[in-house]
């Protein structure tokens, strides 16, 4: 590669490779992503330290109970336009002085990153990723909903998360998944993520379901709903495709981007 990649860049790239191959050598990687081995080795040992990945003589192998969820920092670079556009959307679905809750995932940070302007609105959030957003915000009321820390999610979720959010009552929600069937069950591989978005939906008014294309016909582990509990789901299918046909029959109020 001519252009050195951000570290960001460098551990999708890591990443993606240990999903392909099952491990990776440094050597190779300092040559591939031109930088210098010891650019690697940090990187390597940063990864690990985050779970991504075990460290083993000359580079590192995927670790064997590695969750199918990508992490955070690979996600917030996919779709990025499409994300921005998403949130865009999102927008129209809000008005001045409503309570919102903003959940875990790159999708909601994208929607949360159009909704600053909005007046006297109140925002909650269990999401480290969106609450370092807009707390940079001035003259936005921000309230953050504690709990047990997720690195894969970058926020809080499980028991002492959902008892915060059953506190309150929002009039919309936007959250997303990993996960959205052929037959509309929308689902999470870890429970704890499950039932904290379970409990967020359950104390909204208004539930947005906010997705890309690439988590359709995929089923995970633990339900959180189907797509017909959702007001609105709003993604960047094609609108032409089969999946969109299909999920438009089970939710009219299904939303593409790509129509506009």
């Amino acid at each position: 590669m001519k252009d050195q990649l951000t570290q960001n860049s460098r551990f999708k790239y890591i990443y993606n490779l240990l999903k392909l191959d099952g491990e990776v050598k440094s050597k190779k990687l300092s040559e591939e992503l031109s930088v210098s081995l010891m650019t690697i080795h940090r990187d390597l040992k940063e990864m690990e330290e985050k779970g991504y990945l075990e460290l083993v003589h000359g580079g590192a192998i995927q670790k064997s109970d590695n969750n199918i969820e990508y992490p955070m920092f690979i996600k917030t670079s996919e779709f990025v336009e499409d994300k921005k556009k998403m949130g865009y959307y999102a927008r129209s679905l809000i008005k001045d002085g409503q309570s919102i809750f903003l959940e875990t995932g790159s999708t909601p940070y994208f929607v949360a990153r159009e909704l600053i302007h909005l007046k006297k609105s109140v925002f909650y959030t269990n999401s480290m990723l969106i609450l370092n957003t807009l707390s940079r915000i001035e003259d936005l009321e921000l309230h953050t909903i504690a709990g047990k820390y997720r690195e894969l999610s970058n926020g809080f979720t499980g028991f002492e998360a959902i008892r915060n959010i059953q506190n309150y009552n929002f009039d919309i929600c936007f959250i997303g998944t990993e996960s959205i069937s052929s037959d509309g069950i929308v689902s999470l591989p870890n429970q704890e993520d499950a039932h904290t978005k379970m409990a967020v939906m359950n104390q909204s008014k208004k539930k947005v379901l906010v997705t890309d294309s690439t988590k359709f016909n995929k089923t995970s582990l633990y339900t959180i709903g189907h797509i017909k509990d959702f007001d609105y789901v709003i993604t960047n299918l094609d609108v032409h495709s089969k999946v969109y046909t299909q999920i438009k029959e089970m939710n009219e109020n299904l939303i593409s981007i790509k129509e506009y």
